[in-house]
C-alpha cells in the first residue's frame, strides 16, 4: 500500500493540487467503481457499502436507495469502504461468475491504480 501513496503523492506533485484535494477525489472514485462493479438483483448488496475512517463500519442496513460514498465522512489517514452482507466476500471470489467474474473490490483497485499511474505519466 506504499506505493499507492507514493503514487497520490506524486500526483500532487505533478498537477500542483493539494494532497488533501486528491486523496478525496481518489477515496470517491474507487468508492463509485467498485459500487459501479457491484451486481444488483435486490439492491441489498450495493446499498452496504459503507464509508468510514478510524475503523471499519460493520453494519448493515435493508435500504435500497443510492447514497454518496462520502457524505459525512471526515478526512483521515485511513478510509475504509466495507460491505458486511453475509454473501459479499463469496460474490468477491467468484459465486457471481456471470455479473462479477474478476469481483468488485479487486478488480476496482487494480484498474484505479493502473488510472493513476497513467495519470502521472501525462501529467
Amino acid at each position: 500500500m506504499a506505493s499507492f501513496s507514493i503514487d497520490l503523492q506524486e500526483y500532487a506533485r505533478k498537477t500542483g493540487k493539494k494532497i488533501d484535494e486528491v486523496i478525496t477525489q481518489a477515496k470517491l472514485e474507487l468508492s463509485n467503481e467498485i459500487m459501479r462493479r457491484t451486481p444488483v438483483l435486490t439492491g441489498n448488496l450495493v446499498n452496504n457499502w459503507k464509508p468510514s475512517v478510524v475503523a471499519p463500519n460493520t453494519a448493515t442496513s435493508e435500504r435500497t436507495g443510492g447514497f454518496s460514498p462520502l457524505r459525512g465522512i471526515p478526512k483521515g489517514d485511513v478510509y475504509f469502504f466495507t460491505n458486511s452482507v453475509k454473501y459479499a466476500k463469496s460474490i468477491e471470489f467468484g459465486k457471481s461468475r456471470i455479473k462479477a467474474p474478476a469481483g468488485m473490490v479487486r478488480v476496482s483497485v487494480r484498474n484505479f491504480r493502473k488510472a493513476l499511474r497513467d495519470a502521472i505519466k501525462r501529467a
